[in-house]
């Protein structure tokens, strides 16, 4: 029996618009998108969000120029009280041009039949979606959703009252005075993000997490300069801390964490985010989820083969372009045969909003030593000796690559200036199988933040000929026998 469609889309997320449009502009396919309609005033979290980075962008700016000419005080405090004003009108333009390449009446001219509404799938009397009292019947079916913050079950949270990340948002877009004291529980990246901006805007905040060291996924060393550079931010940071109690007397909240009684202002819940599934009826077309994510195989497919899934429906950071790397991977499988496997140990990503960029791509040192032992070869280098973070005063910085022996890259970690894009080139030589010399040959443009290649290939090389002291000594032979020869 014919469908409608090749492709129906239950989205939420800026994941399932990318994929609508790569579905229907590259693949030519005829696509629903079905996308809850949101009432809030849109792009108001973001909004009140981009404005806080702004500010800490531009009361980092203002300290280095007074670091520089010895202007008075560098102190965040000199520039209160904050006015997030103009901060904000400019993020609201800057996510208005965004929001207008997403606009119904854009994605409608790429052929795209957008719905708004809450989608849920129907299995009788054959599998199709339900949406605005309309049945959509598709070859395939693609679940990008949106997220929502994790809650979490500590005695007296829900009756104090705490905010979110997304909270935030709107408190600042709505100019509310942000409390001077705050308690961040959990360590999701953008959690970790919002204690370094409100400490640099002046806030007193402690950080508290269960486990035992920031970004838990990430290569411990690489988590402990962040650490460093958060402490160092003016963040009080509580590692392996459980959260036993909360309680509210008269004006002030108080975290019981271990055996402190910490008191605040305000607290901030950013354990994790989750995708909103629950109104799609996974269970009526035999979807299985585990721990609240959907239980997927290595093409995308969830335990219906006709849905694949990709996003926040997948778990873990909420990245951009692994999102859009997800989606790809379905979009192939689902559109064309299902013979497309994710690899995303050669994807980069980066965390932008810590300052300075984490950025990775490949296995951590942990990880690549359960699978290769001692055929490992480790290289640090400093951002230090760079010229151009002397020139810009963007000496904060570290790079760990993890090599085999052979020379051939299993990872990359980069936290610095401009990681964001100094990891691409690593990127490329693991997904080409090239091995350190490619890196080693490179001749960076100098001065750049990409003569880091440079001083890693050299550390590459030296490394090798130490390994091969005949080589070594074959050079001291020559170069003895050429000075001998000078007249």
């Amino acid at each position: 029996m014919p469908v409608d469609y090749d492709l129906v889309i239950l989205g939420g997320s800026s994941a399932g618009v990318g994929a609508a449009v790569t579905a229907a502009r590259s693949f030519h396919a005829r696509v629903a998108l079905v996308e809850p309609d949101v009432n809030l005033e849109p792009g108001s979290r973001e909004c009140g969000l981009l404005a806080l980075r702004q500010m800490s962008r531009s009361i980092r700016s203002i300290a280095r120029v007074r670091q520089l000419t010895g202007m008075g005080s560098a102190e965040a405090e000199s520039i209160s009280p904050l006015n997030f004003d103009r901060p904000t009108r400019w993020a609201s333009a800057v996510l208005a041009n965004v929001a207008e390449v997403e606009s119904p009446a854009v994605l409608a001219g790429f052929g795209i039949d957008v719905i708004r509404a809450e989608g849920e799938f129907c299995a009788e009397p054959r599998l199709s979606v339900m949406a605005n009292g309309r049945v959509l019947r598709s070859r395939r079916y693609l679940i990008a959703p949106g997220s929502r913050w994790v809650t979490t079950r500590i005695e007296g949270l829900t009756r104090t009252g705490y905010l979110t990340p997304e909270t935030l948002g709107y408190w600042v877009k709505k100019g509310q005075t942000l409390p001077q004291n705050f308690v961040i529980l959990g360590t999701d990246p953008q959690g970790i993000e919002l204690a370094q901006i409100l400490a640099r805007l002046g806030r007193s905040v402690t950080l508290i997490t269960q486990q035992s060291q920031l970004l838990p996924y990430e290569d411990p060393e690489m988590s402990r300069w962040i650490q460093a550079q958060l402490e160092a931010d003016g963040v009080r940071i509580l590692t392996g801390t459980p959260i036993t109690q909360v309680r509210k007397i008269q004006d002030k909240k108080w975290v019981q964490a271990g055996n402190r009684a910490i008191e605040t202002d305000e607290i901030l819940l950013a354990i994790a985010l989750y995708p909103h599934l629950k109104p799609l009826q996974l269970e009526a077309v035999g979807i299985r989820k585990k721990r609240g994510k959907l239980v997927i195989n290595d093409k995308l497919q969830t335990t219906n083969p006709r849905i694949y899934a990709c996003g926040a429906a997948l778990g873990g950071y909420a990245l951009d372009n692994i999102d859009r790397y997800e989606a790809q991977i379905a979009l192939k499988n689902a559109l064309l045969l299902p013979m497309f496997s994710t690899n995303y140990h050669q994807v980069p990503w980066a965390i932008g909003g810590i300052d300075p960029t984490l950025a990775r791509v490949g296995y951590t040192e942990p990880q690549a030593r359960s699978r290769y032992g001692d055929d490992l070869v480790i290289l640090k280098q400093s951002f230090q000796p760079l010229y151009q973070s002397q020139t810009s005063g963007e000496t904060t910085g570290f790079c760990k690559a993890i090599a085999r022996k052979n020379g051939e890259i299993l990872g990359v970690h980069i936290w610095g200036a401009s990681a964001e894009e100094l990891i691409h080139a690593f990127a490329i030589v693991i997904q080409q199988n090239l091995t350190f010399e490619a890196i080693a040959d490179l001749l960076p443009v100098s001065p750049s933040f990409s003569e880091l290649y440079r001083e890693l290939g050299i550390a590459w090389r030296n490394h090798r000929r130490q390994r091969k002291g005949l080589w070594q000594m074959g050079l001291k032979t020559w170069h003895n026998w050429q000075r001998d020869q000078t007249d």
